[in-house]
């Protein structure tokens, strides 16, 4: 998980949208507090990218994420 969120905090667009992949795939296994907590804010941020690739990659690896996350979180 720290691995994936320096590649999240990396200046290379290309390792951001592979820290969003390995995000995706973590939110199962991390549960809804973790997942909450470290996972969605990541998200959060990289939705604010000025690079249309890495907010493409956000739309596109919320699957799981979205399933973990509790309804009013949002």
């Amino acid at each position: 998980m720290k691995l994936t969120l320096k590649l999240a905090h990396d200046s290379s667009s290309v390792n951001k949208v592979h820290a969003l992949k390995l995000l995706n795939k973590f939110a199962q296994d991390m549960g809804q507090t973790l997942c909450e907590c470290f996972i969605v804010p990541e998200v959060k941020s990289l939705a604010l990218e000025t690079d249309e690739s890495v907010r493409i990659a956000v739309a596109r690896n919320l699957i799981n994420i979205s399933k973990i996350v509790s309804f009013e979180y949002f």
